[in-house]
């Protein structure tokens, strides 16, 4: 229990044993006066009555307290529930285009891959023909030397 409670039943019990000690005194009748009018009636059994309506009203009003601030406690971690949510779906939604991004720039990296071995492929059937080409040239050269040398040979022997 909470220090407050103790302290609250505590008055209530020291309450109850001094009208226990008193309780001739508290049926005692007497005169009160509510106004206009005069009645007879036992003083302390009025103020017992009317400290029992205070306590009552004072339970009645902490408990009506406690069962608001429940309610807004309630209502506070409905409202952190969904600002979590939100920001899990935000989370997750960044996720999905780092995801999204990711996938493009592979796909972009992959293209610019292809495309610089086709040029590379290019580049090198070209180099190839290149070297098809002068080679053959050169052959043809050697051959027609070589058909000089040939006659010049000939011609020197006959």
């Amino acid at each position: 229990m909470h220090l407050r409670s103790v302290l609250m039943v505590l008055v209530l019990v020291v309450t109850a044993i001094f009208a226990a000690m008193n309780w001739s005194v508290f049926v005692a009748p007497t005169t009160l006066s509510i106004g206009a009018r005069t009645i007879e009636a036992p003083l302390g059994l009025v103020m017992l009555g009317l400290m029992a309506l205070l306590t009552l009203g004072f339970v009645v009003y902490a408990l009506s307290l406690h069962g608001a601030l429940m309610a807004e406690s309630r209502r506070q971690s409905r409202e952190l529930q969904a600002q979590r949510d939100l920001a899990d779906r935000a989370e997750a939604s960044r996720f999905t285009e780092l995801r999204e991004f990711m996938s493009a720039e592979l796909l972009r990296v992959m293209q610019a891959e292809d495309a610089a071995r086709l040029a590379i492929m290019q580049r090198l059937d070209a180099l190839e023909q290149q070297s098809r080409t002068l080679l053959a040239q050169s052959m043809d050269d050697l051959e027609h030397r070589l058909g000089r040398v040939r006659a010049d040979d000939l011609g020197r022997r006959h």
